[in-house]
């Protein structure tokens, strides 16, 4: 009696409300809807960060090189390049940049090495136009390797650590040009002359040994 009593009156299978159904197919939706606009925020602001740096790339500098470039608004600007790969160490080595005229930004421009700042230099007042200037003097003043100059407005923040830099400037038609002289060392007069005073010696023996055999 019990097992057709029981087949009689089965147990009855627990399913979840429809309403409660819907709900939580509606939370399953927005919580994926909300992880990919989250994921689209990220990525946004990672571009918009790396976007606040601009690199050129320019070469040798050891025996002088220049290159022109515009900075944008809210852009830190750097410019690698290296030294020693063609003509040795720069003993004299200065960098000047210099803003077009009505550029409506004051230059502040910062030297790394690597990652680390070496130094850098802020014109005082005034718009564009006017130039800033670091000069490195005498001999290994710039051993050879690898550097970046980092060129931005007088809001700029130039750190210790070049990760760190950044800029919140706001300036208009931000044209300039990165001038890099490094002057060749030429080759010393005593060598030249020495060579010069060989040569005219040998051609004079030649000429009266020549003098001889034809008397």
């Amino acid at each position: 009696m019990k097992g057709i009593h029981s087949q009689l009156n089965p147990k009855p299978v627990v399913r979840p409300a429809a309403p409660l159904l819907a709900v939580y197919l509606v939370l399953s939706m927005f919580a994926k809807k909300l992880k990919s606009v989250i994921l689209s925020c990220v990525l946004v602001a990672s571009s918009a960060s790396a976007g606040l740096a601009a690199t050129h790339i320019l070469g040798d500098v050891t025996g002088g090189a220049s290159t022109t470039q515009t900075l944008s608004v809210q852009t830190l600007d750097f410019i690698e390049f290296t030294v020693g790969t063609s003509g040795g160490p720069a003993t004299e080595l200065t960098i000047s940049v210099t803003s077009a005229p009505r550029s409506n930004f004051r230059e502040i421009i910062a030297l790394y090495s690597g990652s680390t700042l070496v130094a850098q230099s802020t014109r005082g007042s005034g718009n564009g136009g006017g130039g800033t200037t670091l000069s490195f003097l005498g001999v290994d003043a710039l051993a050879s390797g690898s550097y970046s100059l980092g060129v931005s407005a007088w809001k700029a923040f130039f750190t210790a650590d070049k990760a760190d830099a950044r800029s919140t400037a706001f300036f208009n038609n931000g044209i300039y040009t990165a001038d890099f002289s490094s002057p060749v060392s030429p080759v010393p007069l005593p060598a030249g002359a020495v060579m010069l005073l060989s040569g005219v010696g040998a051609f004079a023996v030649a000429r009266r040994k020549m003098r001889k055999e034809r008397v």
